[in-house]
């Protein structure tokens, strides 16, 4: 069998340097307009507000170099993709992923201010990734009752989140192991289940990225080794076709219609929202 982590982690570090598809970017900021003006809209519904709340009290507060002191990103990232994902049908698989990917890379770019460009070609890679996985494994992936988000959606993060963050080669395939390791999520869980599915790999694919850049290591083949995500959820998937498509096709779906960027920013700068969050607002305005 192909080294199929090696390749993609090698595939996508190429990727991270060079100058992406004009329409790879632009859907890439559609989909960061999508995900922050979304979260705004739904930033008092119940269940948005649940999920940031609990994953508040039960996961550590992590120093940034950010102006605005700790923050839980784990809280952050499940609020901001929570608030995305309200009302996305679970049938619209590539939105999800996507929406997923954008959420990571906007979480972790807390950490990496004043870095527009580079942010958008993390959710276009991360998007890609995830998009191409989801079809690489398979339909009979999803006919044994997983929901593809927590799995392929939890690599998607992974990948835009280790962009960001500037990962080398070999921390990016530790962060494939850490969202292989991690991948799950029923898909009879329904719609409000959905969001917490979605919230939850958005959140694994930071924590992933953030582990693989302090240096833990993951597991050697965690994509197609005999105990990997392949053999495990998808012994009928194509591995081969998801190296096949990265790079060469790119994710083009509808993620709705956002307000412009500069209207979206204005909202977050003067609104009552999460001050972290404003002040991301103004870093990334400012750079673009």
């Amino acid at each position: 069998m192909i080294d199929l982590s090696e390749e993609l982690t090698t595939r996508l570090i190429d990727l991270s340097t060079v100058t992406l598809p004009e329409r790879a970017m632009a859907h890439a900021q559609q989909l960061c307009d999508v995900v922050l003006t979304r979260a705004l809209l739904h930033r008092d519904d119940p269940l948005v507000g649940m999920l940031g709340a609990v994953f508040d009290e039960v996961t550590p507060r992590r120093a940034t170099p950010s102006a605005i002191g700790p923050t839980d990103l784990g809280a952050f990232a499940t609020s901001l993709a929570a608030g995305a994902l309200v009302d996305v049908s679970t049938e619209e698989i590539s939105e999800r992923i996507s929406i997923v990917a954008a959420v990571a890379a906007l979480t972790t770019a807390q950490l990496r201010p004043t870095m527009g460009l580079t942010l958008l070609r993390a959710v276009a890679l991360g998007a890609a990734a995830g998009e191409h996985l989801a079809s690489a494994l398979g339909p009979d992936h999803q006919e044994r009752g997983w929901d593809v988000i927590g799995s392929a959606g939890r690599l998607a993060a992974g990948v835009a989140a280790g962009v960001v963050l500037g990962l080398n080669a070999a921390q990016l395939r530790a962060a494939f192991g850490f969202t292989s390791t991690t991948a799950g999520g029923l898909s009879i869980a329904g719609a409000q289940l959905g969001m917490l599915t979605g919230a939850l790999a958005a959140r694994d694919g930071v924590e992933a990225a953030l582990l693989a850049h302090e240096g833990l290591i993951g597991p050697p083949l965690p994509l197609e080794g005999r105990r990997g995500l392949f053999a495990l959820v998808a012994p009928e998937g194509d591995p081969e076709a998801l190296l096949a498509a990265i790079g060469h096709s790119w994710v083009e779906s509808s993620a709705g219609t956002p307000q412009r960027f500069h209207e979206a920013v204005a909202t977050l700068a003067t609104g009552e929202v999460d001050p972290l969050m404003r002040l991301f607002a103004a870093e990334l305005a400012a750079e673009r």
